[in-house]
C-alpha cells in the first residue's frame, strides 16, 4: 500500500457486489499491525470501515458508500493500489 511500510504485505484485493454497492477489500499480510497499518489510512478519510482479522490478512468491509464518500473511496483506493492522486 502506498506510503504504508509493510514488508510482510503481499497484495490489496478490492470487490464491490452489484446487489448492495458495499465495498469489500481483503489486505493480504502476516504482519500483526496490518490493522493498526490500516486504520490509520482507511478511518481518516471518513467512510468507517469495519475490519475484521482473516486468516490471510485484513478484510474491510465499507457500507455502500453515499454521495459525499462516494469521491473519497475513489481516491483512496487508487492510492492504496499506488496511484496516489494529490488535488
Amino acid at each position: 500500500m502506498a506510503n504504508a511500510p509493510d514488508t510482510l504485505a503481499i497484495g490489496l484485493t478490492i470487490s464491490i457486489p452489484s446487489d448492495t454497492g458495499r465495498v469489500v477489500a481483503n489486505y493480504l499480510s502476516t504482519n500483526p499491525a496490518a490493522p493498526a497499518i490500516l486504520r490509520k489510512m482507511w478511518e481518516s478519510k471518513g467512510l468507517e470501515p469495519l475490519m475484521a482479522a482473516a486468516h490471510d490478512g485484513v478484510r474491510i468491509a465499507i457500507p455502500t458508500p453515499t454521495a459525499e464518500t462516494r469521491g473519497m473511496l475513489a481516491f483512496l483506493i487508487l492510492g492504496v493500489l499506488g496511484h496516489a492522486i494529490y488535488v
